[in-house]
């Protein structure tokens, strides 16, 4: 009789020890702009905000416009844009060994490696799987399944899901997956979508992340246009577009010749007509 207590008491110790070790958080959330939600295991969906903890398994997703900056354990940073859904598979950084493996289902995400060995990341997606041999890398996954991954510092490998196709990139590479598979590259031009600090995304074809989402937090957004000086010069508002969207709309205010207001950047960025008194092109009625 002994025994069995005895044994139930050890199953019951080692079913705790591993709800504890899968319940260990991975990372924290640093910034949640628009709307992020996060599905732990046998859990329902919940809103994410800026310092929650990260679990091992847990599903994250952004509202389309939406944005998340996530830091993990070993200071690996990872942003997701509009619209994105990823999965934490599986995240161990202790003395017994290393290894960080997402999952990606849609969206636009960047990676940028901390002190964990960049050769112990993985992320799947849909047609490939990503290792990183480098330290900053963004992936687009495509509605139909299809990728593209770029690695800014370093390189990447990419490989198809049957194995039979890859390729290993070492410096500003772009490589593509198609749906059903085919890898193509070319060098990688212009500067990630995802901006470190504003989340300013980018148009990259249509697709997430594209120019007329508008950027968590506007990014720099267009500014007001500045009203012409009352000592009769020109009273056009500067044009200024921002990353994201903003407000900017300034009428040209001044006393000579007024010019057109200038067209503020953003989603809802508006015309400011000239109100000057002189003969400029929008003058007072």
């Amino acid at each position: 009789m002994r025994r069995i207590i005895y044994s139930f008491l050890l199953l019951t110790l080692a079913f705790s020890f591993t709800e504890v070790q899968a319940e260990e958080t991975i990372g924290r959330v640093n910034k949640v702009d628009t709307y992020a939600y996060g599905t732990r295991v046998e859990q329902t969906k919940n809103p994410l905000y800026a310092h929650d903890k990260l679990y091992q398994q847990q599903i994250l997703q952004t509202v389309t416009g939406g944005a998340v900056a996530l830091t993990f354990a070993d200071g690996s940073k990872f942003f997701m844009g509009s619209d994105s859904e990823v999965v934490l598979d599986e995240f161990v950084y202790d003395s017994e060994g290393q290894s960080l493996v997402v999952k990606l289902g849609k969206g636009l995400f960047r990676f940028i490696t901390g002190t964990m060995t960049p050769e112990a990341v993985q992320i799947n997606t849909p047609t490939a799987t990503i290792g990183i041999r480098g330290t900053d890398v963004e992936v687009t996954v495509y509605p139909t399944g299809a990728i593209k991954a770029t690695a800014f510092a370093g390189g990447i490998s990419v490989t198809s899901l049957d194995g039979l196709r890859g390729i290993e990139t070492q410096g500003c590479q772009t490589v593509t997956v198609s749906a059903d598979g085919i890898i193509d590259w070319y060098p990688c031009v212009g500067a990630p979508s995802i901006g470190i600090d504003t989340f300013g995304m980018g148009n990259d074809g249509g697709d997430p992340g594209s120019s007329n989402d508008s950027g968590p937090d506007g990014g720099d957004s267009g500014s007001s246009g500045s009203s012409g000086s009352s000592s009769g010069e020109s009273g056009s508002s500067g044009s200024s577009s921002g990353e994201s969207g903003g407000h900017g709309h300034g009428p040209g205010n001044g006393n000579g010749n007024a010019g057109n207001g200038g067209n503020g950047g953003g989603n809802n960025g508006g015309s400011g007509p000239g109100t000057g008194n002189g003969g400029g092109n929008n003058g007072h009625d």
